[in-house]
C-alpha cells in the first residue's frame, strides 16, 4: 500500500496543505477569525509554499521515485523552476494586496525576491544546508513581514 506522498503529483501539495493548516487554518479557527481576508491569507501561504517545495524536489530528483511525478520530474528542471517563480509571484500578489502598509511591503518584497533568488541557484548538487538553511530559512523573512511590529 502506498502513503499519501507516493501518490503521483500529490507530495508538492500535501507539504503546503499540512503548512497552511498548522499555520494559517487552525489558528484562525481556533481564534474564530476565519474570514475572507485569511482565506486569501491561506491561499497566498499555500502558493509560496508549493513554490519554495520545488526546489526540493528538484534536489530529490535522483532519489524520487519516477512514478511520484514531482513537477521536476514531469517538466523537467527548468520549466520546474519557472513554474516555481510563476507561483511565487501569484503568492506575492496576494500577500501584497493583504500587506498593511509600505514597510510591510518592502520586507515582502525582499522575502519574494530572496527566495526567487533561491529557485534560480537550485541544482540537484546543493549542499543541504541550501535547502535546509537558505530555503527553509527564507520562511522568517516572510513571517516578519507580517508582524504587527512591521
Amino acid at each position: 500500500m502506498k502513503n499519501l506522498r507516493e501518490i503521483p503529483h500529490v507530495k508538492i501539495h500535501l507539504i503546503a496543505l499540512v503548512w497552511v493548516s498548522s499555520t494559517c487554518i487552525f489558528p484562525a479557527l481556533n481564534e474564530e477569525l476565519l474570514t475572507w481576508k485569511s482565506f486569501l491569507f491561506g491561499a497566498a501561504f499555500y502558493l509560496y509554499i508549493l513554490a519554495i517545495t520545488v526546489p526540493f524536489d528538484i534536489r530529490d530528483l535522483n532519489y524520487d521515485d519516477p512514478t511520484s511525478k514531482t513537477v521536476p520530474q514531469v517538466f523537467g528542471v527548468n520549466i520546474a523552476k519557472k513554474i516555481a517563480l510563476i507561483t511565487l509571484l501569484a503568492s506575492g500578489c496576494i500577500f501584497t494586496f493583504l500587506s498593511d502598509g509600505i514597510l510591510q511591503q518592502v520586507v515582502l518584497m525582499i522575502a519574494l525576491i530572496y527566495q526567487a533568488i533561491l529557485i534560480q541557484l537550485t541544482t540537484k548538487n546543493k549542499p543541504e544546508l541550501f535547502y535546509s538553511g537558505l530555503i527553509d530559512g527564507g520562511i522568517i523573512i516572510l513571517a516578519i513581514s507580517f508582524c504587527k511590529c512591521v
